[in-house]
């Protein structure tokens, strides 16, 4: 795994804990969660909609009658690969990419840019590379 795929599963943990309070984009973190693992070559598209309906359910968070076209949607709207996105106009969301191999879709996530969509979205980028000080003027990895 490489180094920017460890540094966003690392950030990961961090940035659910603050994510429901901000929720304008309910599926994006939880693609960018179940995508991860997948490095370059990404995850079948069926394979990562079981897991966060079944991540969602068990997290007692809201799943929609229509909750594959929900998370199609959303996913369409950050894939480079779209041509929802690309009609949008806005580079910097382009998070997602799909492939097909025969007639599997694969789903991946670019971990460079999640972690820039994170870092303007959830946190503080400050705070993400390591230069907020914590209580006593220590770094949050640090302080006691």
């Amino acid at each position: 795994m490489s180094d920017v795929f460890r540094n966003v599963s690392d950030l990961l943990p961090k940035v659910i804990a603050v994510w429901d309070a901000k929720r304008e984009s309910p599926y994006v973190l939880d693609l960018i969660e179940v995508l991860l693992p997948g490095g370059s070559e990404g995850v079948q598209r069926a394979s990562a909609l079981r897991t966060m309906e079944s991540t969602r359910r068990t997290k007692g968070l809201p799943i929609p009658d229509r909750f594959e076209e929900a998370v199609q949607g959303e996913f369409n709207r950050h894939s480079t690969t779209s041509t929802v996105f690309k009609k949008r106009g806005v580079p910097a969301d382009g998070l997602f990419s799909s492939r097909l191999v025969g007639n599997t879709a694969f789903w991946a996530v670019d971990p460079e840019r999640a972690l820039v969509w994170l870092a303007v979205r959830v946190l503080d980028p400050a705070a993400i590379m390591g230069q907020v000080r914590g209580p006593g003027g220590h770094s949050p990895s640090t302080a006691a």
